[in-house]
This record gives structure tokens, sequence and C-alpha cells, in this order.
């Protein structure tokens, strides 16, 4: 596993495969043409049940989750994993 943190302090942990996941290689390819709906796959595919969590991390006093702050977040564990930071 692969744990880590955020730059905004989300505490996270994803398997050190993630990559090697081609329905998340797919949805990470329509992001990447356009599709911002494919950000839900994605968050889903690399946070499982932690993904309620960074919702809650993320939530304005209003109540919205920003989409924003969430692809930043989502950025920052890839490059977590890239880096292979294991605990």
């Amino acid at each position: 596993m692969i744990r880590g943190e955020t730059k905004s302090g989300f505490r996270f942990e994803v398997s050190e495969d993630l990559g090697n996941d081609m329905e998340l290689l797919e949805a990470l390819a329509e992001l990447d043409g356009g599709n911002a709906m494919a950000l839900l796959p994605v968050c889903r595919k690399v946070l499982g049940e932690q993904k309620a969590a960074l919702w809650e991390h993320l939530r304005t006093e209003d109540g919205r989750v920003p989409v924003d702050k969430v692809t930043a977040e989502i950025f920052d564990i890839f490059a977590a994993v890239k880096d292979g930071k294991k605990s």
C-alpha cells in the first residue's frame, strides 16, 4: 500500500497497483479528452471508500465540494503513487 498526505492535509491509502487498472485508464482518457464527468469514476477507482472522507475534507461552509479542489487532490495522490511512497 501507498500512504500519503495531499498538500491540503488529506491522508490517503491506495494500492501500489493503482496504475494497473484498465477501467481507471479509460476514465482518465475520458477526463483528458474533456469529459469532466469522468472525474467521478476516477475518484471512485482511486479512493474507494475514502471518497466520502475526501468530500468532507474539502466541503466548504456552504456545503459544496469544489471540483477544482477534488482535481488537485487527485493529482497529489497520483504524484505520490508515481513517487512510490510506501508505508
